[in-house]
């Protein structure tokens, strides 16, 4: 039997992965995604290759949470929250 001869396994429009998870198959067959992944890449790596003396550092695990302002925090949430139409009040907890 020819591959022509042969039943189709799932419709005809549905033979794209896109299009079978709901995509859009001009979005799918796009290289520029990729190309821009791969571009950043190597703009790193070069980066990294250039200059012998670049190194990375770990930043460490809570490098993130010592960087948050709690006053800052707390302003946004209290106007947000003010927005909405609440009323707040803030007491330190002990």
């Amino acid at each position: 039997m020819s591959w022509e001869t042969r039943p189709p396994l799932w419709p005809r429009a549905t033979l794209s992965w896109a299009n079978a998870t709901g995509g859009s198959s001009s979005a799918a067959a796009s290289p520029k995604p990729w190309v821009a992944i791969a571009r950043s890449a190597l703009v790193i790596v070069w980066h990294l290759l250039a200059d012998l003396s670049a190194c990375s550092s770990d930043l460490g695990a809570d490098y993130y949470a010592n960087r948050i302002d709690k006053g800052k925090k707390a302003c946004n949430h209290i106007r947000q929250l003010e927005a909405l139409g609440f009323t707040v009040t803030l007491t330190q907890a002990a």
